[in-house]
């Protein structure tokens, strides 16, 4: 289904999976990232076997994964970190280990997101007809989605991006939602939003009087929960975007 508007005047992005795509098998680049870690922890002198502490941060990840998806809290991860650390015997682990750890971590997917090539000319083609550009992403850590940005370049063409490891809320949440419309200054009515997820990106953005266009990815570990969710528009490419009758 397609609605026609002409008071769209914001455009909000969903990041992984919409502006950037995973280059690799993301769950054994994953699993690596999480051994990359306990090797990091193990280096600093506390005293663990990485695999089994790995095996341990993968279970209590996952949990929280879980969680989150349910009550759409978004925790620090190095709280988890700390909280297997200590079932190790290693008590109050610094915070200035556990970012270092987590940078090393998060360092090896961060080189497996790629800026989609077909999105900068859209943003361009976007901002040229006045569209103020957001950004509202789910990231487990903050310094890991900024990094993202700022690696692959995207932070020019955004006026606001709101990231949930720094609101504490997940999108769907309507309030995540209800703070990017606020810093954009605009009303829920004049903005569209654009993500991969029928749950997080659609659902959520309508819930909250957004139009929601899915992009439709062919994900196998990505879960769309949106049973009777229908979008605005459905593209399979960033391209097809500006085509659309939503502007």
């Amino acid at each position: 289904m397609l609605l026609n508007s002409d008071s769209t005047r914001a455009v909000f992005f969903d990041l992984g999976h919409t502006l950037l795509r995973f280059d690799g098998d993301f769950d054994e680049v994953v699993e690596r990232s999480y051994l990359v870690l306990a090797e990091a922890l193990a280096r600093a002198g506390y005293p663990m076997q990485p695999r089994d502490f790995a095996t341990r941060f993968h279970d209590v990840i996952e949990d929280y994964f879980q969680t989150r998806d349910i009550d759409l809290i978004e925790r620090p991860v190095e709280d988890f970190i700390a909280a297997v650390a200590a079932e190790f015997g290693v008590a109050n682990l610094p915070l200035t280990v556990t970012d270092s750890a987590m940078k090393e971590m998060y360092a090896v997917t961060e080189v497996h997101w790629k800026f989609d090539p077909t999105a900068p000319p859209v943003l361009q083609e976007l901002q040229r007809r006045g569209m103020k550009l957001g950004i509202i992403t789910n990231a487990a850590n903050a310094a890991n989605a900024n990094r993202l940005i700022d690696r692959n370049g995207l932070r020019e063409y955004f006026d606001v991006i709101v990231i949930s490891a720094e609101e504490r809320i997940r999108k769907p949440d309507a309030r995540i939602y209800a703070r990017a419309l606020e810093r954009m200054q605009l009303p829920a009515a004049s903005a569209l939003m654009v993500g991969d997820s029928l749950t997080a990106d659609v659902w959520g953005a309508q819930n909250a009087g957004l139009r929601a266009v899915w992009i439709k990815r062919e994900l196998p570990f990505t879960k769309n929960y949106g049973g009777t969710t229908t979008p605005n528009a459905v593209i399979t490419s960033l391209a097809e975007l500006p085509l659309l009758p939503l502007f």
